[in-house]
């Protein structure tokens, strides 16, 4: 039976695939009617995340199967390969409007139906905003990334719409006004503008991510905490030496933990010793590292140890 946690992650992909569904067709529909290009970025953003939420609650699934002859260690790599496809959608998105807004604001700005696309906007940053707050509790409860990930997706939606809505909203008053000859350059200037505040947020999600499935990244506040669990518990223990290494897929975090141990040593006398080692470890961790495996290795030899790869 899956557990709670596996239950409130699942629980909140579902309500983002069906958020980013309705507001994905609203958008586009509004797009239409209104000739806003900001509302069809909104649009296609939305749909690109009901996509994307999709292949996130099967991929969900598909991380907590058992592992197996094809896949030895699980397909925990798949969770950080979704992460950075969501990040490499998301910049491409942000480049297309950028160099749409531009051609636009080249050519004279564009005319557009402004009070049905504040409408929308309007709609659409409430509704982003609830969910993105749902998202994000749910995934401090569940430690997803794939759902942390989905809930900025939702922040930036909602920041997004909610900027878009103030924009039309001035180009609505002004439409009467002295200032009107300016408000065809409204939509495409917001559009610039998100463009390049957004850009950093899918650069950091495909750098993060790609650390991540190439194995380069570094934890430095977890190896720091192991080496210092590790070191307590070895204390009054008569070990050489002992080394740290630790590599993160997704949630799931692997934990190596080499000892040098003397070859008169009394510990470790068996391998209930280095049960309790590997228990001390993982029950410090685990509060924060939901995810964690540990492995505890004992050697005489400090060459396994210090091996360089």
């Amino acid at each position: 039976m899956p557990s709670e946690e596996t239950l409130q992650e699942h629980r909140a992909l579902r309500t983002s695939i069906w958020g980013n569904l309705v507001l994905g067709v609203l958008g586009l529909v509004f797009a239409v009617f209104s000739r806003s290009d900001a509302v069809l970025l909104d649009g296609v953003f939305s749909m690109i995340n009901f996509v994307v939420a999709l292949l996130s609650l099967k991929v969900a699934k598909m991380i907590m199967r058992p592992t197996n002859d094809r896949y030895p260690f699980g397909y925990v790599y798949y969770e950080p390969m979704l992460n950075l496809g969501k990040g490499l959608l998301i910049g491409l998105v942000c480049l297309l409007a950028f160099v749409s807004s531009v051609e636009a604001l080249i050519h004279g700005g564009r005319q557009i139906e402004a009070g049905i696309a504040f409408f929308y906007a309007a709609a659409a940053a409430g509704i982003g905003g609830f969910i993105a707050y749902t998202l994000r509790s749910l995934a401090r409860k569940c430690s997803s990334p794939i759902v942390e990930v989905d809930a900025k997706n939702w922040l930036l939606d909602t920041i997004l719409s909610a900027i878009i809505a103030v924009a039309l909203l001035v180009v609505y008053l002004l439409q009467d006004s002295s200032l009107s000859k300016w408000t065809p350059y409204a939509d495409p200037a917001a559009v610039l503008v998100l463009s390049l505040i957004f850009i950093p947020i899918p650069i950091n999600i495909i750098r993060h991510n790609w650390a991540q499935i190439v194995g380069r990244n570094v934890d430095e506040q977890l190896l720091a905490d192991a080496k210092k669990l590790l070191g307590d518990f070895l204390a009054d223990k008569d070990c050489a030496s002992h080394e740290v290494r630790a590599v993160r897929a997704g949630r799931f975090v692997y934990l190596h933990l080499f000892i040098v141990v003397e070859r008169d040593a009394k510990w470790p006398g068996k391998v209930e010793d280095q049960d309790a080692c590997r228990r001390v470890v993982f029950n410090e961790l685990k509060p924060r590292y939901p995810y964690i495996v540990v492995d505890v290795i004992c050697t005489h030899d400090a060459e396994w140890a210090e091996m360089d790869f």
